[in-house]
């Protein structure tokens, strides 16, 4: 379990060699259900909001705000908490020059950003290449906060 969510089920750049050849051997000794990877990034999806937090970052005077959410079916997931996912990026846009949320469909492999302030929506923009509609942008490979992190550190102390 711990290899298949730390490495988003193998398919996050992050992932190494040795976590494929263990989590390969680790299926040869054990005989999980069919659902079983849908359902442990389902678990707990209706809990995730009232846990969400942005880590707090400051980059050459700019504080940054950076929250991830990492579920199954993001869209159906965004569409039916879009209420509640903009209130707390209201909530908390006065505490950061830059707050947005990413968001990982751990089943199809893609990334959705969620901001609603024109200077965060250009940065992302900017360092991601997405376009956003609606204060919502895809991005079609998986990027993990802890690979967003360095990126957002280097554009902002250029």
């Amino acid at each position: 379990s711990a290899i298949i969510w730390n490495t988003i089920n193998l398919r996050n750049n992050v992932t190494t060699a040795r976590d494929v050849k263990m989590a390969t051997w680790l299926l040869t000794q054990i005989n999980l259900p069919r659902d079983y990877v849908y359902d442990m990034f389902a678990y707990g999806q209706e809990e995730c909001l009232k846990e969400l937090y942005f880590v707090n970052l400051e980059f050459n005077g700019k504080k940054v705000g950076v929250a991830q959410i990492e579920t199954v079916e993001i869209d159906e997931f965004i569409s039916k908490n879009e209420k509640e996912i903009f209130e707390i990026l209201n909530s908390n846009k006065n505490k950061f020059d830059y707050i947005f949320i990413t968001c990982i469909d751990l089943e199809n492999g893609f990334n959705r950003f969620i901001a609603n302030d024109e200077k965060t929506k250009n940065l992302i923009e900017t360092l991601f290449k997405v376009e956003f509609q609606n204060n919502i942008a895809k991005r079609e490979e998986i990027i993990m906060r802890k690979e967003i992190i360095p990126i957002l550190k280097e554009y902002l102390f250029r």
